[in-house]
């Protein structure tokens, strides 16, 4: 699953286009790529997952999303993986897109990211609708 994952990635990446009039890039299905909610649907939309997300003012440990904006939004698939386009491609924070939470290093850096108690923090999530 993390090749198939980190492959879509890859495949957003090179399917963004710039508008010139407006200074941004856009996905394909023209939401912008500077938005987490846009690369997290995509993401949890292809792979029947969902988007999570918390307000970083519910928890002040989180480095995702905050100072930068009020909130993050990432793609949660099979109750396993964060893939994360936003910190990834957008910031840079992450040094990969996708974490697998059973794999040590990767919960590490989960943990790193977006808050010093994941257990936490997985209570302050919430779904967005995909509209489906």
């Amino acid at each position: 699953m993390r090749k198939q994952l980190e492959e879509h990635i890859l495949k957003l990446i090179a399917e963004k286009t710039y508008e010139d009039v407006e200074g941004v890039w856009f996905f394909r299905n023209k939401t912008p790529c500077s938005v987490c909610t846009s690369g997290a649907r995509l993401v949890a939309h292809r792979f029947k997952g969902e988007v999570r997300g918390y307000l970083a003012k519910d928890s002040i440990s989180v480095k995702a999303g905050f100072p930068i904006v009020e909130g993050h939004d990432f793609a949660w698939i099979e109750n396993r993986w964060v893939v994360d386009y936003w910190a990834y491609r957008v910031t840079g924070l992450s040094p990969q897109p996708v974490l697998d939470l059973l794999s040590p290093s990767n919960r590490e850096l989960a943990l790193n990211h977006y808050s010093d108690g994941l257990h936490e923090l997985w209570w302050k999530w919430v779904t967005i609708s995909l509209g489906k």
